[in-house]
């Protein structure tokens, strides 16, 4: 495969991850999605190899259909390299104050994806699923 014209669908198939999502009444941590009307949230399950990772994801009212692996799979990422960052960087990057605990709590989660992230992939899987895919 082309690293550069690499869909997620295309990375999904390669590294064999499978996903299973149940709807939760709510996320159990405190987070942007605390009181976000219509929200719909999932526990969802990645697997690949023989080892998975749960992590919780949730869909705005608009979104009428449950969660997509590949879509998934992209804001987990995304996610995770917001983690990597140091909290200065998160905040300035996404216009949170420094000084807010609800963004302290949102980085540390997005570093805790990166943790998940990486029980399934190695390094140099992340890397292509980070620089070298193509987001939908």
């Amino acid at each position: 495969m082309d690293r550069l014209t690499t869909t997620m669908h295309d990375r999904i198939a390669q590294y064999g991850v499978t996903m299973t999502a149940v709807e939760v009444p709510e996320r159990p941590s405190r987070d942007r999605w605390d009181g976000h009307e219509g929200a719909r949230h999932y526990k969802v399950t990645l697997r690949r190899n023989g080892r998975r990772a749960t992590v919780y994801y949730s869909m705005g009212p608009a979104h009428t259909h449950g969660p997509e692996l590949a879509n998934v799979m992209e804001c987990l990422v995304l996610d995770a390299v917001s983690g990597n960052q140091t909290f200065a960087e998160f905040c300035a990057e996404l216009g949170f104050d420094e000084d807010s605990r609800m963004a302290e709590r949102t980085w540390k989660a997005c570093g805790r994806i990166g943790e998940k992230l990486a029980q399934l992939f190695s390094y140099e899987e992340v890397h292509a699923l980070t620089y070298e895919t193509e987001r939908g």
